[in-house]
């Protein structure tokens, strides 16, 4: 069994600040001023297989191509700028595609054992790879007990891409690890109330405009606790 999409965007992004006009009211101009715009086909292709009453596969493949950098359509229909890449820019075409995939085993009545992974390859990226394992326990039917366990890359934004890709460089990226514990307990189909503890290191991750690419600045340990409830 398979689902499958295909999709077409279009987006348009106009912004003007007018500067503080003086005590005689005076406008000094335009603060500062953005317009481009972006379109976008993206598909996606999902299949699902379950091998016997225990075991579940998920699996798929998506991919985008994306045209930025364009100009606006909005007023004052400008030659595009953007933040970072500048004004005027000519426009970019940007290929990238993904594989996703999920293995689920619930090995006993209250035991689910989930195992998750998914590669994606940008133009001005190499493959990254981002792994999850979560061991979910459901002693009855109104508890849940969850363990997770993810391991996430995070790439630069597309306009800082494009300015080290054209200086030649290769941007740095996040690195997010994270465990979270979570659990959660179900009065009714519409109250529910929930807690977790979570931790997790971060390699922080700026663009330097002097360098043209973003550089690693340091690493971060973070974390918390998040409750929430449901009425």
């Amino acid at each position: 069994m398979g689902k499958y999409s295909l999709s077409y965007d279009y987006f348009d992004y106009e912004q003007e600040r007018p500067k503080k006009t003086s005590a005689a009211g005076k406008n000094f101009g335009r603060e500062a001023f953005q317009s481009y715009g972006e379109e976008e086909i993206h598909g996606k292709a999902i299949f699902n297989w379950e091998p016997g009453t225990a075991h579940s596969l998920a699996g798929g493949i998506e991919f985008s191509i994306d045209h930025l950098g364009l100009d606006g359509w909005g007023f004052p229909r400008d030659r595009a700028s953007m933040p970072t890449v500048g004004f005027p820019i000519n426009s970019w075409l940007v290929f990238s595609h993904g594989f996703f995939g999920e293995y689920q085993w619930q090995f006993l009545d209250d035991w689910t054992l989930f195992l998750g992974a998914r590669a994606d390859h940008h133009i001005s990226t190499n493959y990254n790879f981002s792994p999850k394992v979560a061991l979910v326990y459901t002693p009855t039917d109104s508890d849940t007990v969850k363990l997770i366990y993810n391991d996430s890359i995070r790439r630069a934004t597309e306009p800082e891409l494009r300015v080290a890709h054209l200086a030649g460089n290769v941007a740095d990226e996040e690195h997010v690890r994270m465990t979270e514990l979570a659990y959660s307990h179900s009065f009714s189909p519409d109250l529910s109330i929930g807690i977790s503890g979570w931790f997790s290191q971060v390699e922080r991750v700026a663009f330097d405009s002097t360098a043209n690419t973003d550089i690693l600045t340091g690493e971060a340990t973070v974390y918390g606790i998040d409750t929430e409830g449901k009425v």
